[in-house]
């Protein structure tokens, strides 16, 4: 059977590994980088190049089909001047050459209709159209009747219902005055046709839009005229200025290189247009055979940088195999030391650790040559530098014990030695760290100190209970059959409340017994509120409570809880009272009951505007007899009330400010599972 390898074996072997994967990779960077700038070189060069050959093409077919519609307009207007020279005297006689316009619309196939208005934008002549209403508010008749000719563009007429393209013209009689206006209606078939394919592929075509970018002209590609867009719906108009040549997305959501240019005089812009996938193929192609080219050389490279690296790792391996194998005896004599251990030089760089010091701090990243004290930010303490310089000054070890750092578990204690490597300053080689943490030690000690508090504290319970119960029995009795006795009514309020507070010396008592020989609390429903306000009533009473001013927010829907009514009063009690002596003059108590959200909990909150309580103190203050009140208290109220929480399954969470006050959550379950309650289920306040 093999042995595993050690720590320094599977280091070593990890070294080597590593020296191999860099040769490798080093090789591999100095061969193949000329290879992918060679490749990326190309690849932009040709991709640019085709990138403008398309470019170029698109606005070549972009002006190719301007000079065409522009040729064609430019006839239509010349068509319709002549037209308008009529023998007429006004717009009425123009009637009489009816058959003469229509015979030129049905010969040229130009126009889909033809219509003559008067001065008041009257129909007086229509050809293939039914046309009747007044033209007198068309941008085209304003134009032309002020003696201009005029070209609407496409648009969407109301009165057609469809696209049209609207020419105009002054009507002139035979004195050459304006008698009314010659209006025609482009034949948008026909004038589509005019408009050559760019023939480049199957995603290529070429269209009309307008300045908004709406489709003026049906696309190949099933673009609708003044319905899509000619750029995708959800970005921003790409056809904008006079000319332009980009790439964006076009109606279809598709990525397209594209050329487009102003019609001159006109409201619309011709664009040519294909696919930016279709249009760099020939790119991807061209790459493809780069990269067959580029593989082979790449895959024989790995083979001979890999071959090359492991005899060099090899050859590294045999010269050094003497060496590594009293480095791996001296590096495992240190990694069985139980101890973090550190090999310093006198500046405080790393020369040698175990693995015990990687346990402790959590260092996976530590290596040779890292300053200690930087990559531990724990031994930033001046007394720890002080210690380290003074062991490199005086050539003497230098002890610290039980030195509490912050490390990333928390608060430990950590017992620090410091020897000098050499007999002497001017030969001193170096500084060994030895890092013990004694922190479970410490708890140990503390633990085992507060178990025989608790001890001591279950005797004292236990011979007070004895002492203390007996003369409160014989005080109970004769003051209940002195109530009985007393006919007055006001000294029986008195005895009563006396009888009271003899109760509650009992209870105290017995949550004294409780806290060191605990009993099983007896479980009832009990109403908290009820219980708040009962406990406040009797604790009101006190000189103490005269300046504070108590305020309560009591839940209206809080359930009733399953709990040990006595023992709940007593932990309010205690608190009341800690929140009342913390206010030495006057302050507001303020008691809170809420149901927690999402959780069978109930949620009592306690503060109050008294000194609040130091970061050094908070952390004791549950502590069986830690009091702040000197001779006025015995530390054991908070211990007690902790303990009947715990009993209750609930818990206490406490934050202060000192000046400001103190805020005590109380967190109680709605029901005790598993657990019986005492006698009827009855609410006991």
């Amino acid at each position: 059977m093999s042995k595993e390898k050690s720590p320094a074996r599977q280091k070593q072997e990890s070294y080597y590994k590593k020296l191999t994967l860099r040769n490798t990779l080093l090789t591999l960077l100095f061969f193949v980088t000329p290879f992918l700038l060679l490749f990326f070189i190309v690849n932009h060069e040709i991709s640019s190049l085709i990138k403008n050959q398309i470019y170029n093409h698109l606005s070549e077919s972009v002006n190719e089909n301007i000079k065409t519609i522009n040729t064609f307009l430019i006839d239509r207007k010349a068509d319709l001047e002549s037209y308008s020279k009529l023998n007429i005297q006004d717009a009425d006689q123009s009637t009489q050459y009816s058959n003469f316009l229509s015979s030129l619309i049905n010969q040229k196939k130009w126009y889909d209709f033809l219509i003559i208005a008067d001065f008041k934008g009257d129909i007086i002549l229509s050809i293939n159209t039914d046309i009747k209403e007044n033209i007198s508010n068309r941008e085209y008749f304003k134009t032309s009747i002020k003696g201009q000719p005029y070209n609407s563009g496409i648009f969407y007429s109301d009165i057609l219902n469809e696209p049209v393209m609207m020419l105009s013209h002054p009507l002139l009689n035979k004195e050459n005055k304006i008698v009314g206006v010659l209006a025609a209606s482009i034949n948008l078939e026909h004038f589509y046709d005019l408009l050559f394919d760019l023939r480049m592929g199957k995603t290529s075509e070429l269209f009309l839009v307008n300045k908004g970018g709406t489709l003026l002209s049906p696309s190949r590609l099933g673009g609708k005229p003044l319905v899509d867009k000619g750029h995708f719906r959800e970005a921003e108009n790409p056809h904008t200025g006079d000319e332009g040549v980009k790439t964006h997305y076009d109606y279809r959501g598709n990525k397209v290189l594209c050329a487009y240019k102003k019609f001159p005089g006109q409201n619309f812009y011709i664009v040519s247009e294909i696919d930016l996938k279709e249009a760099l193929l020939p790119a991807k192609e061209v790459n493809k055979v780069i990269i067959y080219i580029f593989v082979p050389f790449f895959l024989l490279i790995i083979i001979i940088s890999g071959f090359y690296s492991r005899r060099t790792t090899s050859l590294l391996r045999n010269l050094t195999k003497d060496l590594k194998n009293s480095e791996e005896y001296i590096l495992n004599l240190i990694d069985s030391i139980s101890l973090g251990v550190v090999g310093l030089d006198i500046s405080g760089k790393i020369s040698r650790y175990n693995s015990e010091l990687t346990n402790l701090f959590d260092l996976e990243g530590l290596k040779k040559g890292d300053d200690i004290f930087s990559i531990l930010p724990c031994l930033e303490q001046k007394d720890i530098k002080d210690s380290f310089q003074k062991a490199i000054t005086e050539v003497k070890p230098q002890y610290l014990t039980e030195k509490q750092v912050s490390m990333k578990s928390g608060e430990e204690h950590i017992n620090f030695s410091f020897f000098p490597i050499g007999e002497e300053k001017d030969k001193l080689l170096g500084i060994t760290l030895l890092i013990e943490n004694v922190t479970e030690r410490i708890r140990l000690r503390k633990q085992l100190a507060q178990y025989e508090k608790l001890s001591a504290l279950s005797q004292l319970a236990l011979g007070a209970a004895h002492e203390i119960n007996n003369p409160l029995l014989g005080i109970s009795s004769y003051l209940e059959n002195l109530e009985e006795e007393t006919n007055d009514e006001k000294s029986k309020q008195e005895i009563g409340l006396v009888l009271e507070n003899v109760y509650r010396i009992s209870e105290t008592i017995r949550g004294l017994l409780n806290f060191a020989r605990p009993d099983s609390p007896q479980f009832t429903k009990v109403n908290i509120n009820k219980l708040i306000e009962e406990t406040i009533s009797f604790i009101s009473h006190q000189p103490i409570f005269r300046k504070v001013d108590v305020e309560k927010e009591l839940s209206s829907s809080l359930p009733n809880i399953t709990a040990d009514h006595n023992q709940i009063r007593q932990v309010l009690i205690n608190i009341f009272l800690n929140a009342a002596q913390s206010m030495s003059d006057e302050g507001k108590l303020k008691v809170i009951t809420t149901k927690v959200k999402f959780k069978e909990l109930v949620q009592i909150d306690i503060s109050d505007t008294g000194k609040g309580i130091s970061d050094e103190n908070m952390k004791k203050i549950f502590d069986p007899f830690f009091t702040t009140k000197k001779t006025k208290g015995t530390g054991l109220g908070l211990s007690i009330s902790v303990s009947y929480i715990k009993n209750h399954k609930g818990y206490i969470s406490v934050k202060s400010k000192l000046n400001k006050g103190t805020n005590f959550s109380i967190f109680l379950p709605i029901r005790q599972k598993g657990r019986k309650t005492e006698g009827r289920e009855e609410t006991i306040s």
